[in-house]
């Protein structure tokens, strides 16, 4: 009997002292859930309206600048139509949408790209020193991770849809587009049949101009969409092999890291079009892989043959006859769809350059 007593008051005391544990521990966990909560809220930026005057740089005021630091989507109206909102986007990233970089304030505007047709002109952020207009040129465009500017092309803004509404009727007001123009775009860019989805994303690679400068990875293969005046819809490009190395029937890019370049013909065969390296954006080596297959080879001086350089001719390597290195170059008499686009952007360029003389 007193055994039995025993034994349950022993099972008693346990199973209270485990009830006890678990409330410490709950408790714990709560108290670690409201850090956590806490710790969160100090990140969360409240949404503020911010209502602009202009688009037009000329006619900027003070009261047009605005901070949209740390803003995942900032809340952006303008006068001509208050009730609506624009909710524009930094980027997309891994993990959903990227927020604006610190020391985001300036002013939006739109404006003309040199050298391009009107549909690549663009709403753009400038980040300035102060809120005085005046202040604009010693600023700077917001700029994208990859170097290039934060925008939204006229191709966008064109689209009907509630998205872009503010921005497209405060453009239609200020007389900086019509609706003749805007309709005009849309057929171009827009879905061809009503079924069919249509997204084109903020900071695409349209190359309205063949010395326009676009972003490549050279672990990727870049995707430009090619787009002249003459052309009744753009073209999409995927340049699948063209940093990519032939090395015993194996398709091998040798070479990491990131640039701008840009497309230029050949200045002694005009049918060849090459593709220039104007800047690094991140650093460039030899890949592990291609180091130990042998694929490129240094010089006396440490000096990788064929690696990409700031302001050269990006190089491929040819096996045809004897082995050698030289830049990597498109014929454009070749039939093909994307030589036909590119060929087009060749002679919308000619053109453009005439019209500017």
């Amino acid at each position: 009997m007193l055994g039995n007593l025993a034994s349950h008051l022993r099972a008693t005391h346990a199973s209270t002292q485990c009830r006890a544990v678990q409330r410490v521990r709950l408790g714990s966990d709560q108290s670690r859930r409201v850090t956590t909560s806490a710790e969160k809220q100090k990140h969360i930026v409240p949404r503020k309206r911010h209502i602009c005057s202009t688009l037009i740089l000329e006619q900027l005021l003070p009261s047009d600048y605005i901070d949209i630091s740390d803003y995942h989507t900032p809340s952006v109206s303008w006068i001509s139509s208050p009730d609506t909102v624009l909710l524009p986007r930094y980027r997309w990233g891994t993990g959903g949408a990227a927020r604006f970089p610190a020391n985001t304030r300036g002013f939006f505007y739109y404006g003309p790209r040199p050298g391009l047709p009107t549909i690549a002109s663009s709403l753009r952020f400038r980040c300035t020193p102060s809120s005085n207009p005046a202040s604009f040129q010693e600023g700077h465009d917001l700029l994208l991770p990859n170097g290039l500017p934060w925008q939204i092309i006229t191709a966008q803004i064109a689209n009907p849809g509630p998205t872009y509404l503010p921005v497209r009727t405060e453009l239609l007001r200020s007389g900086l587009l019509t609706e003749s123009s805007l309709a005009e775009w849309w057929k171009r860019f827009g879905p061809t049949k009503p079924s069919e989805q249509w997204h084109l994303p903020i900071n695409s690679n349209i190359l309205f101009s063949l010395n326009q400068i676009f972003p490549v990875n050279f672990q990727s293969h870049p995707r430009l969409q090619i787009f002249t005046t003459e052309m009744p819809r753009p073209y999409m490009h995927k340049m699948q092999l063209l940093f990519a190395w032939l090395q015993s029937s194996l398709r091998i890019r040798p070479f990491f890291g990131t640039a701008h370049a840009h497309f230029e013909l050949s200045p002694t065969e005009p049918h060849l079009l090459h593709l220039r390296i104007a800047k690094i954006t991140s650093p460039v080596g030899l890949t592990p892989e291609a180091r130990a297959i042998g694929l490129a080879w240094e010089d006396e001086d440490g000096n990788v043959a064929g690696e990409p350089r700031e302001g050269e001719l990006f190089s491929v390597l040819r096996i045809k006859g004897v082995q050698r290195i030289e830049p990597w170059a498109m014929d454009l008499r070749k039939e093909s769809m994307a030589a036909e686009a590119l060929k087009m952007l060749v002679l919308g360029s000619k053109e453009g350059e005439l019209q500017a003389r």
